[in-house]
């Protein structure tokens, strides 16, 4: 399971679970209990519709097991109802038309088989974009010493220089400012940027991550003098000019 330390900053968070099938209801009950979420369930849109309007919930996770123009309605009298985060767990991943166009009114879509480990870290990710813990999806350029990072560009920018970067770097790059100057853990980055935790010395996620980055931002990427390491405590990007 996650690191909650780490992931839940911030317990007692609300989520509405609405699906018609009582068991995902108890699945889910459980798990986001276990990780200190408030949770409160319907098995009908109306109530979730009315639940939503008087409880403001953080994350609304929604099942869906209709005709796509059905659902499509669905979502959009929840998203009417609340502007809170909206995830969807689609059972056909045939419906290709059906998921494109949830994604026009959903904050997030998970097609096909229901996994419970990837369902969490979605639900972390999209409660963390919404705290500014990572890089929401639609963020303003945020000022970073010598560099500007504009995530929803996928863009940072260093003086003349436009520098094109993978959602991941934006999100390390983001979580490193956000906290800078002081230096932010592997083990943290690997929970905060993939929602995961290391499996072992053979992860090296954030080592390729980081390496990818300093080939694009360094003047010198075999000596860097903005995104370095302090040894035994973590990476720090630094927000001063680099001499």
């Amino acid at each position: 399971m996650f690191n909650i330390s780490v992931a839940w900053e911030g317990a007692g968070l609300d989520a509405l679970i609405v699906d018609p099938d009582i068991r995902i209801l108890d699945i889910l009950d459980f798990h986001l209990t276990k990780l200190q979420f408030e949770v409160k369930t319907a098995n009908s849109l109306i109530t979730a519709v009315s639940m939503a309007r008087q409880l403001k919930p953080q994350v609304i996770l929604f099942g869906i097991d209709a005709a796509p123009g059905d659902a499509m309605q669905q979502c959009k009298m929840l998203r009417f109802a609340s502007d809170d985060p909206i995830m969807v767990a689609v059972g056909r991943p045939e419906s290709v038309e059906l998921d494109a166009n949830l994604r026009a009114n959903v904050d997030h879509v998970l097609v096909g088989e229901f996994k419970i480990a990837p369902f969490l870290r979605d639900i972390r990710r999209i409660i963390w974009r919404r705290k500014g813990i990572l890089c929401p999806a639609q963020a303003s350029p945020m000022d970073c010493g010598p560099f500007v990072i504009a995530p929803s560009q996928g863009m940072v920018y260093a003086g003349n220089r436009s520098i094109a970067v993978s959602p991941h770097e934006a999100d390390l790059m983001y979580c490193l400012a956000k906290r800078a100057p002081e230096a932010v853990s592997r083990e943290t980055l690997l929970n905060l940027v993939w929602g995961a935790t290391p499996r072992g010395e053979s992860d090296r996620r954030v080592e390729v991550c980081v390496h990818s980055i300093r080939q694009k931002i360094e003047p010198d990427p075999a000596h860097p003098t903005y995104l370095v390491l302090r040894r035994s405590v973590g990476y720090v990007l630094k927000t001063d000019e680099a001499g």
